[in-house]
């Protein structure tokens, strides 16, 4: 490497997908032409980025202290996460790079990857057998639509895309107006969904109108994005704008009349929106045979705490340094509102999915996971279901017994319902699930660790 001017260490997935892949460069020096050695460790890099977790001397991806895979300690080693590119300059009369590479013990022995050290950024050819995403295959025939969208934004062509709603171009308009917080947006939409009859539209529309019921908050160098992945969206940091009053007056207007009430949960939930009165537990009647206690989870979720304020991966990472009470988890396991929807006793009644053996089925950290991102998995037989009854009703929540005469529901606070198969007008299955994110958000790490503890310990 006499003439090389900068040195690129990349560490890329090995073709398996980049699950605990967690790499290293043990004992990492430059070597002069007479055997002199300069420790890596004593230069600072040009630029760094991983996949996942953390880059630096001394450490794994998860902050732990670097090792090697037979537990030596590695406190000269670059730790880092495929798929990575680190970049140094060359010192001069370095002829040599010198190094061993290979997995850090908290891969676990799991993780295959490809290393490469280079002058320049190398380029890769995908693995055969990667298990990329959709996203990994091209598709170009989106691109002109893309392009097209971005272009109707820029120019703010409102009355072009509001002309188009309800068209062949319907579904590209929408998309436009989506991106663009206007008030003439905001009348137009409300207009066309008073005039249309047509219930797809009108769905599409309210799904729109939701979208900019916030728009990004100017950043203000007070608060910034962290090295990671950041999957809050479709703001990162949400603020109300001038027609975020209408348009949720306009929203609440059609839940109360009971008008598209799957769509508006579905979105409300997934923008992070909290429309005011858009409240599931309220869709239905008082309930007909009440079981357990009546949780607002929704005020649960909303409040703020030390979880609520860290990204996902952030809270697990800190998870592996705590481990939490059970007595305190069994605690919270009453004070978050688990128990409207989960029990741990088979001998209780049944209500949602059952937790007195979730410690012999899933790993604390899918544990954690499952209460952090709770629409990425959902229980069989537990699907978030949609009713509508012929009297005018609507009920969201699953089902807990079905027979041929009735249906028993049991909604976001815990409260059943029975419907008379009869009554049904129609019924569906909704895409989220009903445990809504964020019922950690006002915890501790400790208290979020007891919890973890005490669902780890139920393995009955």
């Amino acid at each position: 490497m006499s003439k090389w001017k900068k040195l690129y260490l990349v560490v890329n997935d090995g073709g398996d997908g980049d699950g605990e892949d967690h790499g290293a460069w043990f004992n990492p020096v430059f070597v002069s032409a007479d055997g002199r050695e300069v420790k890596l460790s004593s230069r600072k890099w040009k630029t760094a980025k991983s996949g996942w977790g953390k880059i630096g001397f001394g450490i794994s991806a998860t902050g732990k202290p670097l090792k090697s895979g037979d537990g030596k300690a590695q406190p000269d080693g670059l730790g880092t996460h495929a798929n990575s590119t680190i970049v140094f300059d060359v010192p001069k009369g370095a002829v040599r790079f010198k190094a061993q590479a290979g997995l850090a013990n908290t891969s676990k022995g799991k993780g295959k990857i490809q290393f490469t050290v280079s002058d320049s950024m190398p380029s890769f050819a995908a693995a055969s057998n990667s298990k990329e995403g959709p996203h990994a295959t091209p598709n170009s025939p989106i691109i002109l639509p893309h392009v097209a969208v971005k272009a109707l934004v820029d120019l703010e062509a409102i009355e072009a895309c509001l002309d188009a709603v309800g068209s062949v171009n319907s579904r590209s308009a929408l998309w436009a107006l989506r991106k663009i917080h206007d008030t003439k947006v905001v009348d137009g939409l409300i207009a066309k969904y008073s005039t249309s009859s047509e219930e797809s539209l009108k769905a599409d529309i309210l799904a729109t109108l939701i979208r900019i019921y916030q728009i990004e908050a100017p950043y203000d160098g007070s608060w910034w994005w962290s090295t990671r992945p950041d999957t809050r969206g479709p703001y990162y940091k949400p603020i109300k704008w001038e027609g975020s009053k209408k348009i949720g007056a306009f929203v609440k207007a059609q839940w109360d009349a009971g008008e598209h009430r799957d769509i508006i949960v579905a979105h409300n939930a997934k923008t992070r929106s909290e429309i005011k009165g858009v409240d599931v537990a309220s869709i239905a009647s008082a309930p007909v045979k009440p079981v357990g206690p009546k949780v607002d989870l929704s005020a649960i979720a909303r409040a703020k705490g030390q979880v609520g304020k860290m990204s996902i991966e952030d809270v697990m990472l800190a998870l592996d340094n705590v481990k939490g009470k059970v007595k305190r988890g069994e605690e919270l396991f009453s004070q978050q509102g688990c128990i409207a929807c989960h029990t741990t006793d088979a001998k209780q009644p049944a209500k949602g999915p059952f937790m007195g053996q979730v410690g012999a089925v899933l790993t604390r950290e899918q544990i954690a996971e499952s209460i952090l991102k709770p629409n990425a998995s959902i229980s069989q037989g537990f699907a978030t279901v949609s009713v509508e009854t012929k009297d005018g009703k609507a009920l969201v929540g699953f089902i807990t017994a079905q027979t041929a005469d009735k249906v028993e529901m049991r909604d976001i606070a815990g409260q059943v319902h029975i419907v008379k198969v009869a009554n049904i007008k129609s019924k569906h299955e909704l895409e989220t699930s009903m445990m809504p994110a964020g019922l950690a958000n006002s915890l501790t790490m400790e208290d979020f660790a007891s919890l973890i503890a005490y669902l780890a310990s139920q393995k009955k």
